[in-house]
């Protein structure tokens, strides 16, 4: 069974949104999440954007108005992920949305045209 919308970008090509992070007025969550589909309804790649290595550890104080205060700040890459062997692949390394989106519009064609399986919907098999 497959979680998730299928892509409106990509539509025929088995890549379905699970979660397009917490500004999505679709489908929010904490962060980018999308997959590949095979002919078996098995995920054959995973797209997400994971927290990465913390570049500012920030600082947390009791006093309101602090001016020391300041959330920490992380790289937020967006890999591959190849279920089979857990590898994963680092595509961007370091994505927000104030890079716009061309850089993930551009990516997402990428990865589709490499790893997308088409005709992978399983209302189209042909009995």
């Amino acid at each position: 069974m497959r979680e998730g919308q299928e892509s409106t970008r990509h539509p025929g090509l088995g890549v379905y949104a699970l979660c397009l992070g917490p500004q999505s007025p679709t489908l929010p969550g904490e962060r980018l999440q999308l997959v590949i589909y095979d002919h078996d309804d098995r995920v054959a790649r995973r797209l997400e954007q994971k927290r990465g290595a913390c570049l500012d550890e920030g600082w947390v104080s009791f006093f309101a108005n602090d001016p020391r205060s300041r959330p920490a700040k992380f790289l937020w890459p967006i890999v591959d992920i190849d279920p089979a062997t857990n590898t994963e692949t680092v595509l961007h390394p370091d994505y927000s949305t104030t890079l716009g989106m061309e850089p993930y519009y551009q990516l997402l064609a990428e990865w589709v045209a490499k790893y997308g399986v088409p005709d992978a919907d399983p209302s189209a098999k042909a009995d």
